[in-house]
């Protein structure tokens, strides 16, 4: 399609993506109920500034794309007067346990959104959330778990609770087999799996003791 519109991808901040990815990735948008987005992997040679500048130059933002995006560029210009990140206050912490997925996940998108303290609870939508966004946090989360996430998971798991037990979920399917009983159980009371996830676990244990 790049070919026969003749788009130029180096005066792109974007990276190519192929007939095949294009079509998957369209698959995933459509789950989501959204609309007018942005997506695409931007070139990882590319320094904050010059994507930031191609953006707003190059495309037509809605007004909050733009502040975030004149907001972000300007605190890079102005590094020196910016205090060191504090530890984030994780809000609502005490009305579950919190796992190690829980607070990582805080970390990153307290990064993403520059906040200072965060709910567990608290839907994106409600913290100034929008495409831009959503594609440099999948950025983070992918530079930190590597493969783990897809673009349309930001969207599918809205909060960090749910992104937490998301990424739980994943951690530990290559270690079904090493569980107890009593770790799914734990692990199903603290919402990280599902009660089928719990089931299926609790079988394949079951399945290995009797061997």
């Amino acid at each position: 399609m790049a070919q026969a519109y003749e788009v130029d991808n180096r005066r792109s901040v974007f990276e190519s993506l192929t007939p095949r990815q294009g079509a998957a990735i369209y698959a995933e948008l459509l789950q989501c109920g959204r609309s007018r987005m942005i997506v695409g992997q931007l070139k990882r040679q590319l320094n904050r500034d010059t994507i930031g500048q191609s953006l707003m130059n190059d495309y037509v933002l809605s007004e909050s794309l733009n502040k975030q995006l004149s907001k972000s560029l300007l605190n890079a210009q102005h590094p020196a007067g910016k205090p060191d990140r504090t530890e984030v206050v994780i809000k609502d912490a005490n009305q579950l346990q919190m796992t190690r997925s829980h607070k990582e996940i805080v970390q990153i998108l307290a990064r993403v959104l520059d906040l200072q303290e965060l709910s567990i609870f608290a839907n994106f939508e409600d913290l100034g959330w929008n495409s831009l966004l959503a594609v440099r946090l999948h950025k983070e989360l992918d530079a930190v778990f590597p493969g783990l996430f897809a673009i349309s998971d930001v969207f599918s798991y809205p909060t960090v609770h749910d992104m937490a037990a998301f990424l739980e979920r994943k951690r530990t399917v290559p270690h079904q087999r090493e569980m107890t009983i009593e770790q799914v159980m734990g692990d199903l009371e603290n919402g990280i799996i599902t009660a089928e996830e719990a089931e299926v676990l609790i079988k394949e244990i079951s399945e290995t003791v009797e061997r």
